[in-house]
């Protein structure tokens, strides 16, 4: 029959154990010293705290000098600046306009002073009022106004006053150098006619024939006409 039939179940196969190979056994470990320990890292020193500079000394001080022996002469002291003094009387009167009263008052030496310390226009009214009085010093004023303030029109104006005055003292010759210098100075000047002819005058009267000539025919080239031009043709004659 069919349920003889039936078929028997097959039994499972297991599979097969593994079976472990057996591992040799290991051996101990040796012991080992034990390692160092680990040396710390190098700490960086800290920076050094910054020190003040030492200062320099200072330079050893000078000795002071030797004092001299005492028998040696001590220098003289500086002389001391003068003390101020008034102004004289006659300064004082020029300021004010006295030149007559500067005049009197101007004692002898006291002129040079005066000549010196005077203003140009001063010194010029000075010299005025000494040659209306007829002060002999006039001419030592005008001298001095032509050293202190030479190439000026006072200065050629003082030579032509000082001409003047040697001519009227009767000293031609110095008269006729004075003109010359007045020419030489201010050749077209206020005065050049009247030294132009009386420059003629001059030499004349100082027995100069051949300074006359000169001073003639130049009187005639520059003034045919003027108040000396007879007196400057009869000396050419």
């Amino acid at each position: 029959p069919r349920a003889d039939r039936t078929r028997k179940p097959r039994p499972t196969r297991r599979p097969p154990r593994r079976v472990e190979p057996e591992t040799p056994p290991q051996p101990a470990p040796e012991e080992t010293e034990p390692s160092e320990a680990p040396k710390p890292a190098p700490v960086s020193p800290e920076p050094p705290e910054p020190v003040a500079p030492t200062p320099l000394p200072e330079p050893p001080a000078q000795a002071p000098p030797a004092s001299p022996p005492e028998s040696a002469e001590a220098p003289a002291p500086p002389p001391k600046p003068p003390a101020t003094t008034q102004k004289p009387e006659w300064q004082k009167l020029i300021e004010q306009g006295d030149y007559e009263g500067a005049l009197s008052s101007l004692r002898s030496g006291q002129i040079v002073e005066a000549v010196q310390l005077s203003k140009r226009g001063d010194l010029v009214k000075l010299a005025a009022t000494a040659r209306r009085v007829g002060d002999l010093r006039a001419k030592r004023i005008y001298r001095g106004i032509r050293s202190r303030f030479p190439e000026s029109d006072e200065a050629a104006q003082a030579a032509f006053i000082l001409a003047r005055i040697d001519f009227h003292d009767g000293s031609f010759q110095d008269a006729a150098g004075w003109l010359e210098t007045y020419l030489r100075e201010r050749p077209k000047g206020r005065f050049a006619r009247e030294a132009s002819g009386r420059l003629i005058e001059a030499y004349r009267r100082a027995g100069n024939e051949k300074g006359a000539r000169v001073a003639a025919k130049r009187y005639l080239a520059r003034y045919p006409d003027g108040p000396h031009a007879e007196l400057a043709r009869s000396v050419l004659q």
